[in-house]
């Protein structure tokens, strides 16, 4: 790379010395000792070693997550995404008790409190109305037709 960049700052200094030199301008070779030095300048340019940067640390964050403002799309949406009931007797595990794992492997997965009060056995998830798939109502309609 420095050789490439020699060689082309060289060959664009002998064309100059050539074409000063075809005219006659300087019998002296006060031209060509001159343009001597230009590349001797550039390439003590070019062997510097580049300058240390100093490593900044990223600043902390000055504001936090925006806050969603309400209204009825922002609550409805709310609603659909919010932590199922099902979900959160998963994430709920008791005290002082040995769970068998959920899929009886090292994974260390668990149903948490799910099925542990009541029959015992793992409930379904019940349908919430807010948040099954709608159709529209002429859609509902015409199904109730057929």
């Amino acid at each position: 790379d420095l050789r490439v960049q020699v060689a082309r700052l060289v060959a664009c200094k002998v064309t100059l010395a050539a074409r000063v030199d075809s005219f006659h301008e300087s019998a002296q070779g006060q031209q060509g000792k001159a343009l001597l030095s230009e590349i001797e300048k550039r390439l003590e340019k070019l062997t510097e070693s580049a300058p240390v940067k100093a490593i900044k640390p990223l600043a902390s964050p000055i504001d936090s997550k925006r806050k969603i403002r309400g209204g009825r799309i922002c609550r409805k949406m709310k609603e659909r995404y919010r932590r199922s009931e099902l979900r959160a007797g998963v994430e709920q595990s008791t005290f002082a008790t040995i769970v068998e794992d959920a899929y009886e492997s090292d994974l260390g997965l668990s149903r948490g409190r799910i099925g542990q009060s009541g029959s015992g056995i793992l409930r379904t998830p019940q349908i919430d109305s807010k948040t099954k798939a709608r159709i529209s109502q002429k859609l509902q309609k015409t199904l109730q037709q057929q």
